[in-house]
């Protein structure tokens, strides 16, 4: 089973913004919202699809709500999403 993230905006509010530092992996999890992410320090593997994909500063992209994705984190990894 996938983990759940809920949203981290205010009730009422359509848009949150948050800084996200970790070295944890992150385990496969979805949420009910789109979830745009810019990389802004370190690098990843993102897991969606079934695909892998090496992340870097710089990176954006989208996850579509409710579409199961992780992240393999080898060391501090700093994003906005």
């Amino acid at each position: 089973m996938n983990e759940y993230f809920p949203f981290k905006g205010n009730k009422g509010t359509a848009v949150a913004v948050e800084l996200f530092s970790s070295s944890q992996n992150v385990p496969l999890h979805t949420h009910e919202f789109e979830e745009l992410v810019l990389v802004a320090r370190g690098t990843c593997s993102h897991k969606f699809l079934g695909k892998n994909t090496p992340l870097m500063p710089g990176d954006v992209f989208l996850v579509p709500s409710h579409r199961p994705h992780s992240y393999q984190i080898p060391n501090n990894l700093t994003v906005y999403n």
